[in-house]
């Protein structure tokens, strides 16, 4: 196999190829609690035991955000179409309506570390956006950071891209069409 495909297979579960057991396992505890921070799931748990003045590790999230535009009514925090008008964005409803899922969806593949890259970068994307029109840097910065690690870095050793990776080398590769065949089957 060659080409893109076999690169990506190569490369996609460990970016710094070849390392020691402890460096991988390092790498994928890192790109775990980053995962799970930037879906939300670290400062929900530190707001629950009381610790909410821990100021960058008490940020919310993608997915609480997501879930606010998608099935809460924009009532926790009010970025409904109304806000997205207000900040000049083009066809406000579809934006309010792409933003959330990306942010309840990509939340929910950054916890299975699911296509982690492609939807880091979209969430990035986002943060890219909001810094511009918004101005939330204690909020946003930190988000944006873990999302462009996560692009780097990759899902780590324990998610779905990981498992994937492993399958797919695994699986044997098709034959090409005009391969050679046994002498046999030859007539």
């Amino acid at each position: 196999m060659s080409g893109w495909r076999a690169y990506l297979l190569e490369h996609w579960a460990e970016p710094f190829g070849p390392a020691s057991r402890g460096a991988r396992a390092a790498l994928a505890v890192v790109a775990l609690l980053l995962r799970l921070y930037a879906a939300g799931v670290v400062g929900f748990v530190v707001a629950a035991i009381g610790l909410g003045e821990l100021g960058v590790l008490n940020n919310i999230g993608f997915l609480p955000y997501g879930y606010d535009k998608l099935f809460g009514g924009n009532a926790a925090y009010a970025m409904g179409p109304e806000f997205f008008q207000g900040l000049g964005m083009p066809f406000p409803a579809a934006t309010s309506l792409l933003i959330g899922l990306l942010e309840f969806f990509g939340g929910l593949a950054l916890i299975a570390g699911l296509l982690t890259r492609p939807v880091a970068l979209a969430l990035a994307g986002t943060m890219v956006v909001a810094l511009v029109t918004v101005n939330n840097w204690p909020e946003e910065a930190p988000l944006l950071i873990a999302c462009l690690a996560l692009v780097w870095l990759g899902a780590g050793r324990w998610s779905l891209d990981a498992l994937l990776a492993r399958r797919w080398r695994a699986a044997p590769a098709p034959a090409a069409e005009g391969a050679a065949r046994p002498q046999a089957q030859r007539a």
